[in-house]
């Protein structure tokens, strides 16, 4: 995987779940930990939505 030319957003919404709580996981700190916090809901959110926006667009 290019980390470089990749936002971190985009690295987050490329992780699988199991992925992100191992993340959490290894966090080395509890501002890191915090960090993953804030944006695994998110990322989770968009995924979702990317999901329910694909099936109505092959529906049309």
């Amino acid at each position: 995987m290019k980390i470089k030319d990749k936002e971190i957003y985009e690295i987050f919404l490329s992780l699988s779940y199991s992925q992100l709580k191992d993340l959490f996981r290894k966090a080395k700190s509890k501002q890191e930990q915090d960090f993953i916090k804030v944006l695994v809901p998110s990322t989770l959110i968009l995924k979702m939505y990317r999901v329910v926006l694909s099936t109505i667009m092959m529906e049309y």
